[in-house]
């Protein structure tokens, strides 16, 4: 099992759902894919932002440049992840964690890493 404790509780259809949606976005499942590796570590935004901009360098039109990429983190990625409870993320100190999530580390398999 990637990640550290994994959540185990069954799942609602409505949050299977929502988990199934913002795995959508390539950007959250790198992001993921990250704090995974890194096994229950707090990361910063900017730590986060490092990794994007040295996971996509030459690709800056797709995901923009690091500033954006944190506003983008801030105001988008890391809270939606939070509300359906996949990390926690705390806007004030801008620390990120993630303590595992069975269905994400299955769909993340699931998938090919460059997709």
């Amino acid at each position: 099992m990637m990640g550290g404790e994994s959540q185990k509780m069954a799942m609602t259809v409505e949050e299977v759902t929502d988990t199934l949606e913002v795995m959508e976005s390539y950007l959250r499942r790198n992001i993921l894919r990250y704090l995974i590796m890194n096994d229950g570590e707090a990361f910063s935004t900017e730590e986060i932002a490092n990794h994007i901009n040295a996971s996509f360098f030459g690709r800056e039109a797709q995901f923009g440049s690091r500033e954006e990429i944190i506003v983008g983190l801030h105001h988008n990625h890391l809270p939606r992840l939070k509300e359906i409870g996949i990390l926690d993320y705390k806007p004030e100190s801008k620390e990120v964690r993630y303590w595992g999530h069975t269905l994400v580390e299955e769909i993340l398999k699931a998938i090919p890493h460059g997709k």
